[in-house]
């Protein structure tokens, strides 16, 4: 009997410990390849979605993704855009629900 409750004790502070991380410990996610990102051509430049409104692009513009932004020689096309493509931090549960800082 002991020892059962001696599992059950276990178990229960396993348990806990996961959910907390779980719930509340952040960890730093970066940009996935597929992250959409517009190149333009003229300037030879990337800008992040979020950043478009601000970027003074020109009309030579492709929708691509941050995987083949990064294989090509062009260059961030603002601060905005950088920051905007930096590491963030969410919670296990915030990015399993679908909750990703990078969907734009």
């Amino acid at each position: 009997m002991r020892l059962k409750l001696k599992y059950i004790r276990l178990a229960s502070i396993i348990l806990f410990v996961g959910m907390a991380v779980f719930f509340y410990l952040p960890f730093s996610f970066s940009p996935s390849e597929s992250t959409r990102i517009i190149l333009d051509h003229d300037k030879e430049t990337y800008i992040a979605p979020p950043c478009f409104n601000q970027a003074q692009a020109t009309n030579y513009l492709e929708e691509t993704t941050w995987g083949k932004a990064r294989e090509s020689s062009y260059e961030s096309n603002s601060v905005c855009t950088k920051e905007a493509l930096t590491s963030k931090k969410v919670t296990l549960f915030h990015y399993f629900m679908g909750e990703s800082p990078f969907d734009w």
